[in-house]
């Protein structure tokens, strides 16, 4: 649940260092643009950004001009780990920059948390966490394969049926065969309607998949390799910290903060 939050408005220069702090960080820059410093990459935040922090992550962060920013602490419940499963933009952080449907709303969740976090009210800390898993869930809608409308039937009951994540390994001509169609029609009709070719977003499915089990549960990573649907763990790892930029085990342990 919600743990505290903060907002300040800064002076230009303002430069900020952490090792990383032992929650989960949401927070939306308002006005100026920060840069922030992560694993090496440096990543351009514009007003109206919003940055999902996993617990542990150092980083920096400088607003050469001034700006303003509201940041959220949390402590996830098990319930939330599915909607902080945002594609990451640099190991342990995600951002967002304003071009989502639902970013709006994001933005108002955060600002909301903070006032009710920052209030009087017997219940404002129930208050402040309600807004923001709303913030959260309508967030989630904006993830890849959130919604299948306007997929073809066959299609959507294939990516329906993945995202349930069949453990054996698969291929474009099998997942073909599934749906009845040659596999050059199949390769052409997912990359058309879901803009990626169908091994790539099955891939990515798989390691939001493992990425759950590190986070919720006490699986070994073999284990995990071996539910998610690759050969081995070593196949798990070297994929995981192409897509993720760390291993498997470091994931989990900076997900426990």
């Amino acid at each position: 649940m919600l743990i505290a939050s903060g907002s300040a408005v800064h002076p230009t220069c303002h430069d900020f260092s952490t090792p990383g702090f032992g929650r989960w960080i949401l927070a939306a820059v308002w006005s100026g643009t920060a840069t922030m410093m992560v694993g090496g990459q440096s990543l351009i935040c514009p007003p109206g950004s919003l940055l999902l922090v996993r617990a542990g992550t150092p980083y920096r962060v400088v607003f050469a001009q001034g700006g303003e920013e509201t940041w959220i602490f949390f402590n996830p419940p098990t319930a939330w780990r599915d909607l902080l499963i945002w594609p990451e933009t640099a190991p342990g952080v995600a951002l967002r920059v304003p071009e989502h449907k639902h970013d709006a709303a994001l933005r108002d969740a955060v600002r909301e948390a903070h006032g009710w976090w920052s209030g009087s009210e017997r219940q404002r800390l129930w208050l402040a966490t309600n807004a923001l898993e709303r913030g959260l869930l309508l967030a989630a809608l904006d993830l890849p394969g959130a919604s299948l409308a306007g997929i073809d039937p066959a299609l959507a009951a294939l990516v329906d049926w993945l995202a349930h994540g069949p453990p054996e390994p698969l291929d474009v001509a099998a997942l073909a065969k599934r749906v009845g169609w040659s596999t050059s029609h199949f390769a052409h009709m997912f990359r058309s309607q879901l803009g990626v070719a169908p091994l790539t977003w099955l891939e990515a499915r798989r390691i939001e998949q493992a990425k759950r089990l590190l986070l919720t549960t006490n699986l070994a990573v073999k284990a995990i390799a071996l539910a998610t649907g690759f050969r081995d763990s070593q196949h798990l790892v070297r994929r995981f910290h192409r897509l993720v930029c760390c291993t498997p085990g470091h994931f989990r342990r900076a997900g426990d903060g």
